[in-house]
């Protein structure tokens, strides 16, 4: 079974995988920009306008001895900031612009869903009917930021709204309300002064009415007829009315002097002018550019986004499909012999690409990619010849797990490497299904095949591809009976008896395993077997075909990785000749 790989992660395994899944990074990119495209294109455009303002400073209305360079009360500053968040401050600017008749702010329109809400039975029953002033009011607050530069007393307005000159206009009336109220709170202060001082002047009068009644009244009971002055003896009640009458002497007094004040701070308050320290530094303009949404910065943060959705999904791809990427992974997660990569080589098609998809040539060409490929082909013949000298190996087949992985292109090329050694080889198209090579090859006789197998004349019908070099193949093969049943027969296995006789190699392109049964069936005539596997294919692939076919896996030579791109070829390969190029040349070599 597959090793769980390392959690750990080198920066050449890192920079490897980001290199290798470039593609899911960059369709995630794709991806979010595009959302992020699609929701600048739908998102209506908000501007925001910015007004300053600098709050009422005093701590009291009648605190005229504050100055600027008072130590700033943070429980001052908190309670004037709410008072330009107030709910009524907004309601007097919902009033003033006629923000409640605004479909922005208080008659929104009815989207696609409240209207299909509205046909059904669901939405058919009595709705409330919200106040348009709270619905502007709940708006308006959810547009407006209101916050405090720094530990001043100055605050910044910021309002939102889909209209520029709207904005400014909503900004500058908090502002100007703001003002408003604190002028109108001084006025209801002194308001509430003047009453509080007129009921105290009533009482005083009372007071001082009492007082005086109060003593007349002592002074007429305290002299009583037949009594003289002479006496010298002043009674308790003359004394008791002299008390009295000092102390309503002290009530009027007293009434004089705070009716002396309240007349004249009424003169002081009729040519005084409301004021306040609460002013308006910078009054809001409608801004050029929208505010929300932000282009650069929805683009910005949907790249990051996308990089690292891309990159995760790189990473979770890499661990899930685990797919070949070395010689060593494979080595240790399957513990068969694996062969050095083959190079990816560009191919030189024909006009039009006319030749595309045709195996490639890589022996003897002068490309740095098709000399790596051919030394590696070099070790590949050096193993068959060397794998075991009790029993040399003559037929050997190739396959892979899937199709299009390079199988028929290591076949074509080691049986040409083989031949151009010196030996005599046979290379065999058993792929019954798909025969990509009978087709290049067997244009003048398509059923080589049948002749090879039948042992017709009792010679072997092959075509001469060069010297030391031989082919069988069926371009126009009608099947009789299952592909698997045919190579796996007694009348195959006689054929590749009489075929060992002349010649030294027999390589076999066999169909792909996890596609059809055809390899598996034809396995126990086999000496050796070479798998192929694409590079960047999953690993999963590869244990399945050795897990599912225990022959192949125990006379399994070793695993080709095939089209690895680290040692991509600067230069050209061409693909194998056409039918009309071939020579077509027949041989019957005597069994």
């Amino acid at each position: 079974m597959r090793e769980l790989r390392s959690p750990r992660w080198s920066i050449g395994e890192i920079a490897s995988v980001l290199k290798y899944q470039h593609r899911i990074i960059i369709i995630s990119v794709i991806g979010c920009l595009s959302a992020a495209l699609l929701f600048l294109a739908v998102t209506p455009k908000k501007y925001i306008a910015t007004a300053v303002l600098l709050t009422e400073t005093r701590q009291a209305p009648d605190d005229d001895a504050a100055s600027s360079d008072a130590v700033v009360d943070s429980t001052v500053i908190e309670s004037q900031m709410e008072a330009v968040r107030s709910g009524s401050l907004a309601l007097r600017v919902i009033d003033e612009l006629g923000l409640a008749d605004d479909p922005e702010f208080g008659k929104p329109r009815p989207g696609f869903l409240s209207r299909l809400l509205a046909l059904s039975p669901i939405g058919k029953g009595p709705a409330h009917k919200a106040n348009p002033r709270e619905i502007a009011l709940d708006n308006l607050q959810a547009k407006l930021k209101i916050d405090r530069i720094g530990r001043s007393y100055v605050a910044e307005i910021d309002a939102t709204s889909i209209d520029a000159e709207k904005a400014a206009k909503i900004a500058n009336a908090i502002a100007d309300g703001y003002i408003e109220e604190q002028l109108g709170a001084r006025q209801e202060s002194q308001l509430r002064a003047n009453k509080w001082m007129q009921d105290r002047l009533v009482v005083l009068r009372d007071q001082a009415t009492r007082a005086e009644k109060a003593a007349r009244d002592a002074t007429v009971t305290g002299s009583s007829p037949g009594q003289t002055a002479a006496s010298g003896v002043v009674s308790a009640d003359n004394g008791k009315a002299l008390d009295l009458a000092a102390k309503a002497r002290i009530a009027r007094a007293g009434y004089e002097a705070y009716l002396n004040r309240y007349t004249q701070a009424l003169q002081l308050q009729k040519v005084a002018i409301p004021s306040t320290s609460a002013r308006v530094l910078t009054r809001a303009i409608p801004p050029n550019i929208p505010g929300s949404p932000r282009t650069t910065l929805v683009l910005a943060l949907s790249l990051i986004a996308g990089c690292t959705l891309g990159t995760l999904g790189a990473f979770g791809a890499e661990f899930v499909q685990a797919p070949v990427r070395s010689r060593s992974q494979l080595s240790t997660a399957l513990g068969v012999r694996v062969f050095e990569p083959l190079p990816l080589c560009k191919v030189r098609t024909g006009l039009f690409g006319r030749d595309k998809g045709l195996p490639v040539v890589l022996v003897g060409n002068s490309g740095s990619g098709a000399n790596a490929a051919e030394n590696e082909l070099r070790k590949i013949k050096i193993a068959l010849s060397q794998f075991d000298l009790q029993k040399p190996t003559r037929a050997i087949g190739v396959t892979s797990p899937t199709s299009h992985d390079g199988k028929t292109t290591v076949a074509y090329n080691l049986a040409l490497l083989s031949a151009q050694s010196g030996s005599r080889t046979l290379l065999i198209d058993a792929n019954l299904r798909n025969p990509t090579l009978a087709k290049c090859f067997c244009e003048r006789d398509g059923e080589l095949f049948t002749k090879f197998i039948t042992g017709v004349d009792e010679t072997l019908s092959v075509v001469r591809l060069a010297d030391n070099l031989s082919f069988v193949g069926q371009s126009n093969f009608a099947i009789p009976a299952h592909p698997a049943d045919i190579l796996s027969c007694d009348a195959m296995h006689q054929a590749l008896q009489r075929a060992q006789g002349n010649f030294d190699y027999i390589i076999i392109d066999l169909p792909a395993m996890l596609d059809h049964v055809d390899a598996r069936a034809i396995a126990l005539l086999l000496d050796r077997v070479l798998m192929v596997c694409r590079w960047g294919s999953p690993i999963a692939d590869l244990e399945r075909c050795l897990e599912n076919a225990e022959v192949i896996s125990s006379r399994l030579l070793g695993i080709v990785i095939n089209k690895s791109p680290e040692t991509r070829s600067s230069g050209f390969v061409r693909p194998i000749k056409k039918p009309e190029q071939s020579d077509g040349t027949i041989d019957r070599v005597e069994a």
